[in-house]
């Protein structure tokens, strides 16, 4: 399995319930397919689409179900189920993951009545009989008649539906998913109790796994490795992303003296390192060691992130120690989750509806995990 680790190094949880309730924001551009009678003197019936949402899947899928209905006028007469499993597209460089129904994932299908489905429809054809063909044939020709328009449902009315629905794809069953700015690897995506969650591999060095991933609840959520997030803040300083020097408070210093490495120590009670390096002057190495505190608190009604750092410990120092012990451990672990909640706030999801963008709603510190629920707001288009 690519990635230095067995397991994911971040996890975004996407409950279904969330993305169903925008997935169908237009479920109204599918027009209804007109169906033929299977008996005389039966008014005008017509197949159409009611919905579509996200559902679970086999292995690393994701499914679709259809929801279709066959209706008199405006009373449905009778509901149909469509399932279609999709798999991931997934773009490592533009770092996206699209899920899509595709022509080819119609053709092999068709919609079916279940007993339940076919006892409701051929009660309806019978309250929608003429008295004298009630009398004539009662609910045994009602029943027929279901038969017989089940037949013309998946013969005659689902191809016609089926050609509808191919022409309105993208109105009705897309999902896409751009990742914020990483260096993304690979994805993986499964049903995690209620919600589809993206498993991502980075090639981050030094990134580490997920130890678990717990379910969202009714919120977006996403879990990073403490690993990831100090391997994020070391990747923003190699890649110049965010100044690399640093001045003896823990300072940004385009020519500053110091030289620092992030590291996560899984399982310590103090997890947080910091590796700082002297470049100038006299040697020094030092290793720092603190307990990370995270936590979002309301501001003038907006929330905002809140860092800190507790028990910050000198654990080893080679040269003489001229910088400050908490500066340095809080200005690096706040860099490290600066880039983290960037990457949430690069993240952005694309659905019939609209576009979403994620802020992070809460924020705490799960044994290794740094989780982040997260609210999400429309994007004018």
């Amino acid at each position: 399995m690519p990635g230095r680790a067995t397991g994911p190094h971040l996890s975004l949880a996407l409950p279904y319930a969330f993305v169903n309730e925008r997935l169908s924001a237009r479920i109204g551009a599918v027009p209804a397919v007109p169906l033929a009678a299977p008996l005389p003197g039966l008014p005008k019936l017509s197949l159409v689409t009611r919905g579509v949402t996200l559902q679970p899947a086999r292995g690393d899928r994701a499914g679709f179900r259809i929801a279709l209905a066959v209706r008199d006028g405006g009373d449905a007469l009778v509901d149909l189920d469509l399932d279609v499993e999709v798999k991931p597209v997934v773009d490592a460089k533009k770092r996206t993951v699209a899920l899509a129904i595709r022509p080819d994932d119609l053709r092999g299908i068709e919609p079916t009545l279940g007993d339940k489905a076919k006892r409701q429809l051929g009660g309806a054809l019978y309250d929608l009989l003429p008295g004298a063909v009630k009398a004539f044939g009662g609910r045994g020709a009602a029943n027929e008649a279901a038969g017989d328009l089940l037949k013309t449902v998946v013969k005659q009315g689902w191809p016609l539906m089926r050609d509808h629905l191919l022409v309105h794809l993208d109105e009705v069953g897309r999902f896409e998913l751009a990742l914020g700015d990483l260096p993304l690897e690979r994805v993986a995506l499964r049903d995690d109790r209620g919600a589809l969650r993206f498993d991502v591999w980075t090639s981050l060095p030094g990134a580490g796994a997920l130890a678990t991933t717990k379910g969202a609840g009714g919120k977006p959520q996403l879990r990073v490795s403490g690993a990831t997030v100090a391997a994020l803040g070391n990747w923003a300083m190699d890649s110049g992303r965010v100044d690399p020097r640093y001045d003896d408070k823990g300072k940004p210093k385009k020519d500053g003296a110091y030289l620092p490495a992030v590291r996560w120590r899984p399982g310590e009670a103090r997890p947080l390192g910091l590796h700082v390096f002297a470049t100038k002057g006299e040697c020094l190495h030092a290793e720092l060691s603190a307990a990370p505190k995270l936590s979002v608190v309301a501001e003038k009604g907006k929330p905002q992130l809140r860092v800190g750092v507790e028990e910050g410990t000198l654990e080893k120092v080679e040269g003489p120690l001229l910088i400050e012990i908490g500066a340095w451990l809080y200005s690096f672990w706040m860099e490290s989750v600066a880039v983290t909640t960037d990457v949430v706030a690069d993240t952005k999801l694309s659905l019939p509806g609209g576009d979403w963008k994620m802020g992070v709603a809460a924020a705490r510190i799960d044994g290794d995990a740094v989780v982040l629920d997260l609210d999400v707001d429309a994007v004018k288009r």
